[in-house]
């Protein structure tokens, strides 16, 4: 019988020149060397936990304080700090991961995959290759996209009340509808570690609303951010090279 495939991993690797990014420098000016002890260590509690994502609540969050012998707050505050300015990790559907980390697996995982169908194709009983393949679907299925609004939508009303507190139902459709568009037209994009996140497409709201910006106009910031396959390397995230491309837009409107 074949071994269940494991959604986790044993270790990742440490990247020698991590310090001289310049995410980890203002890591490090903000919270010291604590900072980047903490950041390190989410990284380990992320590869070992499945599909490389943790339950972000208050409970976990006094539990790894423990474990890293710190205070729960200042914990948050450090991951605040990774989340909302420097973007290093995604707090989404109540569970925190890194889009930079995971793409870091996908090879590993998808080899799991492979030979755990070669393992059972081996087997002459039909029956159990349906079976396998219908389980892995109903896995795959049932896992929470990392962002709202490309395969996995929850209704607004069954959103925790934090969620609500912060976001109205006009705004959470927005986000939907933003990220279905990149979904459709930029596929580019979609493979950038650092997406755009929750809080800096608020930010992209409010000038809508306030007229500052037309939806025309952040579409095709996009689209033209698309477009150019050497923007990755000029741009650290979805969102820095989308206001750049945004304000070219602007000039010769």
């Amino acid at each position: 019988m074949a071994r269940p495939v494991k959604n986790n991993a044993d270790y990742h690797s440490h990247d020698s020149n991590m310090r001289n990014d310049l995410k980890i420098k203002a890591l490090r000016r903000k919270f010291k060397n604590e900072g980047y002890a903490i950041y390190n260590m989410m990284l380990e509690v992320l590869t070992d936990s499945e599909y490389f994502e943790y339950e972000w609540n208050d409970f976990n969050i006094e539990i790894l304080s423990g474990d890293f012998d710190i205070e729960p707050q200042l914990l948050k505050e450090i991951i605040d700090y990774c989340v909302n300015t420097l973007s290093l990790f995604v707090v989404d559907n109540g569970k925190i991961f890194s889009y930079r980390h995971r793409e870091r697996f996908n090879g590993l995982l998808s080899k799991r995959k492979r030979d755990t169908s070669r393992v059972i194709a081996s087997d002459n009983t039909q029956s159990k290759v349906k079976e396998r393949k219908e389980k892995e679907s109903r896995v795959e299925n049932n896992t929470p996209a990392p962002i709202l609004g490309i395969d996995y939508i929850k209704a607004y009303n069954d959103l925790p009340d934090e969620f609500k507190n912060m976001y109205d139902e006009e705004f959470y459709k927005s986000w939907l509808n933003i990220n279905s568009f990149i979904s459709q037209h930029c596929q580019y994009l979609r493979k950038w570690s650092d997406q755009l996140t929750i809080i800096q497409f608020k930010n992209i709201f409010d000038r809508i609303v306030k007229k500052q910006i037309e939806i025309k106009q952040v579409q095709q910031a996009f689209l033209d951010l698309d477009g150019n396959r050497l923007a990755k390397e000029k741009y650290n995230s979805v969102y820095h090279g989308f206001n750049a491309y945004l304000k070219t837009i602007q000039k010769s409107a």
